[in-house]
């Protein structure tokens, strides 16, 4: 019976990795200003919840999945957060849209 156990833990430990990429993403747009402060409490929210999942079903033990999936959130985390403060140039495209041509309009 632990193969359906252990398939869930690892189930919601994936979707605890991506909030913890979300929540960074969010952390850097409140420091931005281009967030509130709700979205942080939120993904904080759904991440603590999936992590504690993640390790309640072991009785208390930290085990070795425990482990695996929360450095793979701080990880993810982390890349989440240079992610969304790089700086992005956006793309100049007015060439393509409007081709230069020799010709005079009519």
């Amino acid at each position: 019976m632990p193969l359906p156990i252990d398939f869930m833990r690892g189930l919601i430990g994936v979707i605890g990795i991506g909030c913890a990429f979300m929540l960074a993403r969010a952390v850097a747009a409140v420091r931005q200003g281009r967030a509130r402060i709700s979205k942080v409490y939120g993904w904080t929210i759904r991440l603590t919840l999936c992590l504690a999942a993640v390790w309640y079903p072991v009785r208390g033990e930290v085990d070795t999945a425990d482990m695996v999936i929360w450095t793979l959130a701080v990880v993810a985390f982390a890349a989440g957060y240079w992610d969304a403060t790089r700086v992005k140039v956006p793309e100049d495209l007015t060439h393509e849209i409007f081709p230069d041509s020799d010709e005079e309009p009519k």
